[in-house]
């Protein structure tokens, strides 16, 4: 298994776990995020997929694995799972989110379980590419009116 880490913001990145951490994460009732092996999770393409648990049962979490491994895992995409969960580092004696830079691993900072994390939707991520696309081309005139007609 290859340890990727994909940074989303300042304090929170996407750290790759095998499938006994994903299966302990999951019975603690925690969002385990998942995706075939060979595809990006920040792809714009692709969507994550998440497990929540309802109703626990043993083989719930062997049976959602095997379900999406043989609908959507295919030599193209990936043969397995590559599960992903949220983490960001905190200060050891505070508990305060520190920025996940190349310090932040070396001084008094453990890595933990991002609970405040959720992913974006589609809807969102479309919101957000209008938004930018407007601020690009409505520029601000002088006296505070701007040269936008939306």
């Amino acid at each position: 298994m290859k340890n990727n880490s994909y940074k989303i913001d300042n304090y929170t990145e996407l750290k790759r776990i095998n499938k006994q951490t994903a299966r302990k994460i999951y019975n603690m009732n925690l969002p385990v995020y998942f995706i075939p092996c060979k595809e990006l999770p920040l792809s714009p393409w692709l969507d994550f997929g998440t497990w929540t648990t309802k109703e626990k049962t043993e083989s719930e979490f062997d049976m959602f694995c095997n379900s999406f491994e043989y609908y959507n895992c295919n030599n193209e995409t990936g043969k397995y799972i590559a599960f992903y969960i949220p983490v960001c580092y905190v200060d050891k004696f505070t508990g305060e989110r520190k920025w996940n830079g190349y310090l932040a691993e070396h001084y008094n900072h453990v890595e933990q379980y991002d609970y405040n994390y959720t992913p974006k939707t589609e809807k969102q991520i479309l919101h957000d590419i209008r938004n930018d696309y407007l601020q690009k081309i409505c520029s601000p005139a002088p006296y505070g009116k701007t040269n936008c007609n939306y």
